[in-house]
Formats: structure tokens, C-alpha cells, sequence
């Protein structure tokens, strides 16, 4: 029997780097978790344990320190790319180059330009595609936890015999939204960009007359490529979070409409990739 590597990568998770970066006004804190991955001709390595041509996923790490003091400033998606090109013209026989990155928000405590608290929700994240043909770049947001009392309906679905939900003509809707978005073009303000796109997604969250997830996930989408031309496609991931009203009039106690148990398991998985 004859077997071969049909698909291979390697890179560097996890690395955790923080910077100082100042605007003028204050200071900003980067707190970036970066992931590298590289795609190639590393088969000999698999099928004879062939090293030569491996890089150390030590060096991917202390390369993510050592290009940070020149080329990490507030945009993470100018120092992905800085950092998937320096992979892809590495020595090692690269054909792809991909950098991943989450950045946990840290917001300044009143005027205080040296102090600061952890934003709980809403990492801003990219993913930079670095291969022959050119680089790719995405941005996105992950975890940004957002809740609406009213204004959302779920009706008229598919009932078979294991079927016990009631249809709910407004009901409390939850979810925590994950979404990524490709440039075909990089805007001129990378951080900017970001920042409208996440407030578009929160409004039409807020404002939709939704009459499901899924409704309100494609509207979404809808409404961030009709504001930037520069977008040509945005995955999102809408969980629905549920939150079950608590029969409190059992105790004879009234105003029970109010009072829900929230649970995170199991939820509904709602996802969806929004295109031109």
C-alpha cells in the first residue's frame, strides 16, 4: 500500500503579546493573541522526518515579538500582513502564509490616558492570507454579546411529532455575534472601517423587524455591504442565546412575563455568509 501527505500546515498558536502604543492623547494597549500557519512542501518531514526545511515554531513566536516594536500599531491588520509576507519569504519552501489575530479590547477609564479596563465583549479579529498570488486580507469581530426585549417573532416553522416549541410572536432574542468580512480593497482607515462596520451590525440587530435569527442575520449583512463597496462578502455566527420565560404564577405571584431563566446550553447555531 502506497500512502502519500495529502495536506499539510504547520505554525505557531497561542502567542500572547501586549504593546504600549501611543496617539498623541494617551496611551492604547495592544492585546493581541497571534496564530501563524504556513502551507508548503513539508512533506518530507512527515514521511522521512526530513527538518531541513522545517522552521521552528519557537522562531514563528519570537518573530511576532521581534517585528512588534517597528510594525504593531493600532491597526492589527497592517501587522498581519507585515507579518504573512516575512513568513511567506521565508527560506522554508512557504506557498501560503496565513496570520490570525484577536485582540482583547482595553478601554480608558474616563480621561485617564494611563489607566484602563477590560472590555468584556466585541474582539476585534483578522486573518491575513499571504500566498503568490497576492494577500488576502479579512477583519472581524468575535463574542459581542447583544440583547433586544421585544421586536422579534418566530412563527409559523416546521412542526413534526417531536416538535414542543410554541410560536412566539415577540419574544426576547440574545445572541453574541461573530462575524468576518474580506476587503477586496483596504480602506484607507483600517480601525475606523471596523469600528462602523461592528456599530451597522449592532443597529440593524437593535432596529430589525425580525421575524427570525436568520432574518435578522441576512439583513445585517445586507446592510454592511451597501455601506462599504469595499467588502465583498461577511460570515456571521448569530447563537441564539435563549432565554425561557420563568412560570412564576404557579406561586401565585404575578408580573412573571419579565422574568426569564437564561441557559448557554444547547443553543441555536445560526450561520450564514452574506455576498455581492
Amino acid at each position: 500500500m502506497t500512502v502519500t501527505v495529502a495536506t499539510d500546515e504547520y505554525g505557531k498558536g497561542g502567542v500572547r503579546i501586549v504593546k504600549v502604543v501611543s496617539d498623541g492623547i494617551g496611551d492604547q494597549v495592544m492585546d493581541l493573541t497571534v496564530e501563524v500557519r504556513l502551507r508548503g512542501r513539508f512533506a518530507d518531514a512527515y514521511t522521512g522526518g526530513d527538518n531541513s526545511m522545517v522552521l521552528p515554531t519557537d522562531t514563528m513566536r519570537n518573530t511576532v515579538y521581534a517585528m512588534a516594536p517597528e510594525h504593531l500599531g493600532p491597526d492589527i491588520e497592517t501587522y498581519a500582513v507585515t507579518l504573512a509576507r516575512h513568513f511567506l519569504a521565508s527560506p522554508a519552501p512557504v506557498d501560503e502564509a496565513e496570520v490570525s489575530i484577536v485582540q482583547r479590547p482595553w478601554a480608558r477609564v474616563g480621561d485617564r490616558p494611563h489607566a484602563f479596563r477590560q472590555v468584556d465583549t466585541g474582539r476585534r479579529t483578522t486573518t491575513v492570507v499571504a500566498g503568490q498570488d497576492g494577500v488576502a486580507v479579512s477583519a472581524g469581530a468575535l463574542g459581542l454579546r447583544v440583547l433586544r426585549t421585544t421586536g422579534s417573532a418566530f412563527e409559523g416553522f416546521l412542526v413534526d411529532g417531536l416538535t414542543t416549541l410554541e410560536p412566539a410572536r415577540d419574544r426576547l432574542l440574545s445572541t453574541e455575534i461573530s462575524a468576518q468580512w474580506r476587503y477586496t480593497t483596504n480602506p484607507a482607515d483600517l480601525g475606523a472601517t471596523w469600528h462602523d462596520v461592528v456599530q451597522r451590525l449592532v443597529e440593524v440587530f437593535c432596529d430589525h423587524d425580525s421575524k427570525s435569527v436568520q432574518h435578522t442575520l441576512y439583513a445585517m449583512g445586507e446592510a454592511v455591504l451597501a455601506q462599504h463597496p469595499e467588502i465583498d462578502h461577511i460570515w456571521m455566527s448569530l447563537p441564539n442565546k435563549h432565554h425561557v420565560p420563568f412560570d412564576v404564577a404557579r406561586f401565585g405571584i404575578a408580573g412573571g412575563e419579565s422574568v426569564y431563566y437564561p441557559f448557554e446550553v444547547p443553543h441555536g447555531v445560526i450561520e450564514a455568509t452574506i455576498a455581492r
